[in-house]
């Protein structure tokens, strides 16, 4: 256990709570399909922009040949149809490509914080819409610090993503730091088409320099539709927002749990290390509206609750110590596990960079730290890796190397 006293008291920053809603959607460029005069850059605060006509073309000015299909549409290109910040989540886009090897039109949207936090009481909302056949990698400029405020409520990110048939998202944001004296709250709910892809990272650091950490929780919901289920005249949707704020554990609420989730029951407070992985009955909700809505199946749900007041949280069942924790999910078509075998593991030393089969490796930084993965086969197409690490650096290196481990096939490109 590392011993970092009790630092500095926790600021309380003056501000009043905020609640903001940013919108991300991409669309593909069908083949040909004529540019709407309307279509504008613009610069994404409080606006619907729609991409312009360089997206249909590569670098140089050429128009590119590559077009993707999922069966209905054909993709030569792809445009952002609808880019909505409200401070403080702003949204900055920096460009579009077609990646060399798939060939997906990808589109990349950095989110900038424009104040400071989260603060205690901001409600922070992300909806993210990909469609069919492109892709859209998802960053953010800097580390997102959470701040202690003046409310008595937690701070909340809450992320909501669909991606669409032979859609890619890549969510790849930099650390969260848990401030000294802050609650806050991560939550995303994801829903991926039966051959659609995802990569998604969460990094948490835990506290700043020479503090304690705060309390931080993050809950993850990834489904998957099935393409062979029928589709009835009754929706079948994915769990409401109402289900994850219960799928947190009480304790959590009240910033007294320390939980990784792992076993196959609702987490209740008071276990450090256990898991909510409820089961295919939970997610199927009518949404009321007599849509007709393709089923879907659970891929993953995982509860990270992590409070300084949790009785061994520094200890070996919990962090072991470490100051960093996080997770790379990786999702695609393919099969349970995208061919990974069972029990791939890994420790990256302050002399050198591990690898699944070489986990002691040479040659590295001493200062890039030490951190150890596990690369966990998901019942269903994705991978989780999960990894600990005394700094942001090896973390960041525990995750890549687990990566590697996926098949090329199943693994997208962070």
């Amino acid at each position: 256990m590392i011993d970092i006293g009790p630092g500095r008291p926790p600021a309380r920053i003056g501000r009043t709570s905020i609640s903001a809603h940013a919108v991300i959607r991409i669309e593909p460029v069908t083949t040909g399909s004529k540019r709407d005069p309307r279509e504008t850059r613009g610069n994404g605060i409080d606006s619907r922009i729609h991409g312009n006509g360089a997206n249909n073309h590569e670098a140089g000015g050429r128009p590119h040949d590559r077009r993707i299909r999922d069966g209905r549409i054909q993709a030569a290109g792809v445009r952002v149809s609808e880019l909505r910040s409200q401070v403080p989540l702003v949204l900055r886009r920096t460009g579009s490509r077609t990646r060399p090897g798939d060939g997906l039109p990808t589109v990349t949207v950095y989110l900038v914080n424009a104040a400071a936090g989260p603060l205690a009481g901001d409600q922070l909302r992300l909806d993210v819409t990909v469609g069919a056949g492109v892709r859209l990698v998802l960053r953010t400029t800097a580390a997102t610090v959470a701040l202690p405020g003046r409310d008595e409520r937690p701070s909340l990110f809450d992320v909501h993503a669909d991606v669409g048939p032979g859609g890619a998202l890549e969510y790849l944001p930099e650390p969260t730091v848990a401030a000294h004296g802050c609650r806050h709250l991560m939550r995303a709910t994801i829903r991926l088409a039966a051959d659609a892809r995802l990569l998604w990272r969460e990094e948490i650091v835990l506290g700043r320099f020479g503090e304690p950490p705060g309390s931080i929780s993050s809950t993850l919901r990834v489904d998957v539709e099935d393409d062979t289920a029928d589709e009835g005249s009754a929706a079948n949707v994915t769990g409401s927002a109402e289900d994850d704020v219960r799928s947190i554990p009480d304790g959590v609420r009240n910033g007294t749990d320390g939980i990784d989730t792992n076993t196959g029951s609702r987490p209740g407070g008071g276990t450090a290390g256990a898991a909510d992985n409820a089961g295919a009955g939970d997610i199927r909700r009518n949404d009321g509206a007599g849509r007709r809505v393709r089923s879907a199946r659970p891929l993953l749900r995982q509860a990270l609750c992590l409070d300084a007041a949790a009785p061994g949280l520094h200890g070996p069942a919990v962090l072991g110590g470490a100051r960093v924790i996080g997770a790379l999910l990786i999702a695609g078509p393919g099969p349970d596990g995208l061919g990974l075998p069972a029990g791939t593991t890994g420790t990256i030393g302050p002399t050198g960079g591990g690898s699944p089969t070489d986990p002691t490796g040479s040659g590295a930084d001493a200062s890039s730290g030490t951190g150890t993965f596990a690369a966990l086969p998901l019942a269903g197409p994705g991978v989780l890796v999960s990894a600990l690490a005394s700094g942001t650096v090896a973390l960041r290196r525990c995750l890549d190397t687990g990566a590697a481990a996926v098949p090329p096939q199943a693994a997208a490109s962070p």
